[in-house]
């Protein structure tokens, strides 16, 4: 069978030991998401969304980050740092309901934060001992903030902890939050209230793609989930167990 005339060039192109032309690719931008109109999940969200609902207490979702601190922490300017990110990001103000079957992520406007200061009177391990029943204390992400700073206090050492949900935080998105703060609170780069793209418009951007290629997605497994028990019946991972996790910590100076 004769060779296309591209096809004779790319045989060409590898006998000469060339590679091919590279090509760009054309990725197209995020646009803002129109104003007034409710925010959705992303597919992520939704499926945590989801989770949540039929475990509310679980601490399945639960991301747990830590430091011991060296020095006094200055409470005025750590709070001022996290008030300076939580405005800069939305995500990290936003609550989360469901209407109509449809859920949806609102941002709170004007939110003011603080950290929750608490004290324990003996050494390191009584400290670490309370971050971990902290890192397994629920989200109320319907009406609350989807994390929490937390500072534990003991007689000769504080632990200063990031207490986040899955539905807003992953580990990269963590090393971006003590970033952003360590550089507030140190004055080295206040960070900008104003930011041009959100998470919720790369949501919002995800509800629009899923057309076609969502429901050729959903007929293979309509297809492939035929016959198998109905949803009830499945059993939800994790339940019965106490999802401990682990608790990540790491030292870090505020001064």
């Amino acid at each position: 069978m004769p060779l296309s005339e591209t096809k004779r060039q790319l045989l060409a192109q590898r006998l000469s030991g060339r590679k091919p032309a590279a090509t760009t690719a054309v990725v197209p931008a995020i646009p803002r998401r129109p104003q007034g109109v409710p925010c959705p999940l992303s597919p992520a969200q939704s499926r945590i969304w989801f989770l949540h609902q039929l475990q509310p207490d679980s601490p399945e979702h639960t991301l747990v980050n830590a430091w011991w601190c060296k020095g006094n922490l200055d409470h005025d300017r750590a709070n001022a740092a996290l008030n300076a990110v939580v405005a800069r990001h939305e995500i990290l103000r936003s609550v989360y309901q469901t209407e109509n079957g449809v859920a949806t992520q609102m941002p709170l406007a004007n939110v003011q934060m603080a950290i929750e200061h608490m004290r324990v009177g003996d050494g390191r391990e009584a400290i670490l001992q309370r971050a971990r029943e902290e890192g397994r204390r629920p989200f109320d992400l319907e009406h609350a903030q989807p994390f929490r700073l937390v500072l534990i206090e003991g007689d000769v050492a504080q632990l200063l902890m990031l207490v986040g949900h899955d539905i807003a935080f992953d580990k990269w998105s963590l090393g971006i939050f003590w970033r952003e703060w360590s550089r507030a609170y140190t004055g080295s780069a206040e960070p900008s209230s104003d930011r041009t793209l959100q998470y919720g418009d790369f949501a919002h951007y995800q509800s629009l793609q899923t057309g076609e290629a969502s429901n050729v997605q959903l007929d293979y497994w309509r297809k492939q989930l035929v016959g198998l028990p109905a949803p009830s019946r499945f059993v939800i991972a994790g339940t019965g167990g106490d999802a401990a996790g682990a608790l990540e910590v790491a030292g870090i100076s505020p001064e």
